[in-house]
């Protein structure tokens, strides 16, 4: 059973042309819903992209200690 996700109040300021845009192009009740997608694909988006920061931080500042032919040559180690 999905439970109800709890919801608060708050209060921002838009630019008015965005708010005729929102009023005329989504219906009457789902506005939030609308602004709520929004918000979390904007901050998905800002995660994902940290994480990519990161891992690139991680590649630069940690060079390869092999390289790729002696990956192969381990991987396949003992195969004939």
């Amino acid at each position: 059973r999905k439970q109800k996700q709890r919801k608060i109040r708050v209060n921002i300021m838009v630019l008015k042309e965005v708010w005729d845009s929102v009023n005329k192009m989504i219906e009457a009740g789902k506005k939030s819903d609308y602004i709520n997608q929004l918000i979390q694909d904007d901050l998905a988006q800002k995660q994902r992209k940290e994480a990519w920061d990161y891992l690139e931080n991680i590649r630069k500042t940690n060079p390869l200690v092999m390289t790729t032919e002696e990956i192969i040559r381990l991987k396949n180690y003992g195969r004939k």
